[in-house]
């Protein structure tokens, strides 16, 4: 089955497009010989476009997230998502997974009051998980922490991407290597 790797934006993607060999089919997909990187853009609106265009076959949504709770650069996997705002519209992705990824329409500089505590914060993949749950599609959310969410978040993201990159570009390479 082909993997359709969500990446919210090129910069994240640059180090897998590269390790791939996936060649540019437009500006926001790159293909390569086991699937697609689509680069779905930043924020709620364009990832669920992007989702909604998206083909069938094995969706993985990769990036990086926010949390207060893992030591940064944590692989998390994701056993469930909802929207920040409205957390009881959750979709359950993996129930092997204790960590829920909440996703915001913005930037979050603070640290969300939800009652769990192992939880990450991104801006896309509510919207990837809820058009794969629709479609029928199987879905896997990995995020890796690259932020505490707080006010010297978006500092640190702007200054690490290219580390982030190269750390999401190694767990495609396991993913796609060791999945049929």
């Amino acid at each position: 089955m082909k993997k359709i790797i969500f990446i919210a934006t090129f910069e994240e993607a640059e180090a897998s497009i590269s390790a791939l060999g996936a060649k540019e089919l437009s500006n926001a997909c790159y293909l390569f010989d086991e699937g697609e990187i689509i680069i779905c853009g930043i924020g709620p609106e364009k990832a669920a476009l992007s989702a909604k265009a998206a083909k069938k076959g094995f969706w993985i949504n990769v990036g990086i997230a926010g949390s207060p709770f893992y030591e940064k650069e944590a692989v998390v996997p994701i056993g469930a998502t909802a929207l920040l705002e409205a957390p009881l519209e959750s979709i359950v992705i993996d129930d092997a997974y204790k960590a829920t990824l909440y996703t915001s329409p913005s930037p979050v500089y603070s640290v969300p009051k939800v009652g769990e505590s192992h939880y990450v914060v991104d801006m896309e993949g509510f919207f990837i998980a809820k058009e794969a749950y629709k479609r029928r599609v199987p879905c896997s959310i990995i995020k890796i922490v690259s932020d505490f969410c707080d006010h010297n978040s978006h500092e640190t993201i702007g200054e690490d991407l290219p580390h982030y990159s190269e750390k999401i570009s190694d767990l495609i390479l396991t993913l796609v290597l060791n999945s049929g």
